[in-house]
């Protein structure tokens, strides 16, 4: 026969070990989370940083960075990240005077269409067609303060371009998607 005190010591060593492989279980868990966390930490550093080398005339540092902490959103699928640090290659693209390449990362941000042809220069007077297009792919957007910013840059790159049309396109639909 067993004696209570046998039943208990048995069952409080049962508990003890499922205790001990439920903690063991969750501690995957848990670097996984301190993993992510210590990255997206590493990226908005590198975030802060590309904004000091910009400020400070280090336009092809501040790319770098910028990529840096863009390939960091990546590996995180952060995609509000992902479209912030575009937005902000594209300051380093303009400081450098590369502006078709300041308008192809901005519609890589907005996930736009680059078919439109609309950060091509050789291309002079947009077809109406175009036109419809860029409203409706605009209009489509999300109306957060990262994309609004997203497609202000544009409107001033497309401006910058000599695409004014465009550039005013832009512009008055990011108006209205701000406006709702």
């Amino acid at each position: 026969m067993f004696s209570p005190q046998c039943c208990f010591k048995y069952l409080f060593s049962g508990v003890l070990g499922l205790s001990l492989i439920v903690i063991q279980s969750s501690a995957p868990a848990q670097t996984v989370k301190k993993e992510k966390e210590f990255l997206k930490n590493q990226a908005a550093s590198l975030t802060s940083s590309g904004h000091e080398q910009l400020a400070l005339d280090q336009a092809n540092e501040a790319l770098k960075t910028w990529q840096e902490s863009t390939k960091i959103y990546r590996q995180l699928n952060d995609q509000e990240g992902i479209t912030e640090s575009l937005i902000n290659q594209n300051l380093a693209f303009q400081a450098l005077g590369l502006h078709k390449q300041a308008c192809n990362t901005l519609l890589e941000a907005l996930n736009l269409n680059t078919n439109l042809g609309i950060c091509d220069t050789t291309l002079q007077q947009p077809a109406f067609a175009q036109k419809e297009q860029l409203t409706a792919v605009i209009g489509k957007q999300k109306p957060t303060s990262v994309n609004l910013l997203g497609l202000q840059n544009l409107g001033e790159v497309l401006r910058i371009l000599g695409k004014l049309n465009e550039s005013e396109t832009v512009l008055q639909e990011t108006l209205t998607l701000a406006r709702q």
